[in-house]
């Protein structure tokens, strides 16, 4: 008797994965439209019109980091004076 749970359970796990598996082969399963995309960037901006610099180079270092980081990426300094 205590090998009928795990016999059941086998049987619902191989049913569920025919089941799975018949989807699939039927092409039913994913989806159906593709989302729009957002654009990166409005077609009238152009990449020199950003305000904010692209680069900061560390004066520790001299190493050019992204405007982004606080700290240069080569001497682990902090990029602000």
């Amino acid at each position: 008797m205590e090998w009928a749970p795990f016999l059941l359970a086998m049987v619902v796990v191989a049913v569920l994965q025919i089941a799975v598996w018949r989807r699939i082969q039927r092409g039913d399963i994913g989806v159906t439209e593709v989302a729009p995309q957002p654009p990166d960037r409005d077609a009238n901006q152009r990449a020199d019109d950003d305000p904010t610099p692209t680069a900061a180079t560390c004066p520790a270092c001299g190493t050019e980091n992204d405007s982004r980081y606080d700290f240069c990426r080569r001497c682990v300094r902090s990029l602000q004076p």
